[in-house]
């Protein structure tokens, strides 16, 4: 996956997890996050800070898992 896919990539995977949550949640967590492919199933997903990390990890691991799987079909 090159860069621009990837980018396309992290993208519609945000906009899935959005659907899903109301505009404040989505603004105060899941907007300010970046994400990286730096492996061909691995993406790093950078916070803020390690308790908006951590925060982030307890409440949206699953969606962020199924949300990839779904626009790729892979495990990442």
């Amino acid at each position: 996956m090159d860069k621009d896919e990837a980018q396309l990539f992290w993208e519609i995977v945000i906009q899935m997890i959005q659907q899903r949550l109301s505009k404040p949640m989505h603004d105060t967590w899941i907007a300010p996050l970046t994400g990286q492919i730096v492996e061909d199933n691995t993406i790093v997903i950078n916070a803020a800070s390690k308790f908006a990390r951590e925060w982030i990890v307890e409440r949206y691991a699953a969606s962020f898992y199924y949300s990839t799987k779904r626009v790729d079909g892979s495990r990442f």
